[in-house]
C-alpha cells in the first residue's frame, strides 16, 4: 500500500487539520472482530489465504 492509499484520519487540532494513517486504531478493530467471532489468528489466515486464491482464479486467472 502506498501514500495514496493509506487509511487517514483527519484530526482538528488548534484549527490545524493533521491527517495520521489509522494503522494502529485498524488493527485494534480487526482483533477485536477476530475475537468475538471465535476465530484463532491462524483460522483467519487460512481464511485469508483460501480467499486469495478464489479471487486470483475469478479476476486474473487465464480462462
Amino acid at each position: 500500500m502506498d501514500a495514496t492509499e493509506q487509511v487517514r484520519k483527519i484530526e482538528d487540532m488548534d484549527n490545524a487539520l493533521i491527517s495520521t494513517p489509522m494503522v494502529a486504531e485498524l488493527a485494534g478493530e480487526i482483533e477485536r472482530i477476530r475475537m468475538e467471532a471465535g476465530l484463532t489468528t491462524e483460522e483467519l489466515l487460512v481464511s485469508l489465504r483460501e480467499q486469495r486464491v478464489r479471487y486470483y482464479a475469478e479476476h486474473y486467472a487465464p480462462k
